[in-house]
Formats: structure tokens, C-alpha cells, sequence
């Protein structure tokens, strides 16, 4: 599990210590968004299909790290396609090296299924401590 945590921390660190890759991700994302509603696979209406960007996991926080997986398999496509971008555009050797392994990382099933398993439990954990009072 720290493993995880911290290669999504590392995710998100990377794409957000540069405003050209933040900018970059939010309009990869607006292409998406525009291309599913395309083809009628999310629904349209006020406050749907806002254009978010991923989120650092507090230090203490469940709910911190709760919105932090959701924000990445929300843009999980998106964060991927930045990440093969830069891996044939980085600015330079360090960058591209630095993406391959990020890329490599995020794709793996260990690390897809530790992603949708982690937002599964700690939706539930953050329910109950909600409502089971």
C-alpha cells in the first residue's frame, strides 16, 4: 500500500510541478470529454462533465486520499496519454526516463487494481463514518 501511495503521489507531483503539464492535461482531458459526449457515453447537463485536475493526497486525511484515487481513474485516460507525450516530447533524458517509469508504473495491473480496490474502501470507510453514528 505505500508503495502505491506513493507512486500516485509521484503521479501527481510530476504532473503538477509544471504549469505546461498541468495545461496540457486539462486540454487533453477537454478533448476527451468532447469525444465522449460525442458519442453519448456521459450525460450532459449543468455540473456535469467538469474539467478537474488530479489531486494531492493530505498527509492525515482518508477522505484526502479518497478524492485523490478518484481524481486519477477519473482522468486516468488522460494522465496516460500526457504521460506517452512526454515521454516522446520531454524536454530532455531525465524527463522522458522519469515518465517511462511513471507511465510504466500507472499501467500495471497491480497498480490498476490496488487503484480501483483502495476507491472501493475507503468510499465505504468515509460512508460509515458519515452515517454509522
Amino acid at each position: 500500500m505505500w508503495l502505491f501511495f506513493q507512486s500516485l503521489s509521484y503521479i501527481v507531483n510530476f504532473v503538477d510541478a509544471s504549469t505546461k503539464r498541468h495545461s496540457q492535461l486539462k486540454s487533453i482531458r477537454d478533448d476527451e470529454i468532447v469525444d465522449l459526449i460525442a458519442t453519448g457515453e456521459v450525460p450532459t447537463g449543468t455540473g456535469a462533465n467538469h474539467v478537474c485536475t488530479l489531486q494531492r493526497a493530505g498527509a492525515i486525511r482518508w477522505s484526502s486520499h479518497f478524492a485523490s484515487i478518484k481524481r486519477l481513474i477519473e482522468m486516468f485516460s488522460s494522465t496516460c496519454t500526457l504521460l506517452a507525450n512526454l515521454i516522446n516530447e520531454g524536454s530532455n533524458d531525465n524527463i522522458r526516463g522519469e515518465v517511462k517509469g511513471a507511465l510504466k508504473v500507472m499501467k500495471t495491473f497491480e497498480c490498476v487494481f490496488i487503484l480501483l480496490l483502495m476507491h472501493e474502501v475507503l468510499e465505504n470507510l468515509i460512508f460509515c463514518v458519515k452515517h454509522c453514528k
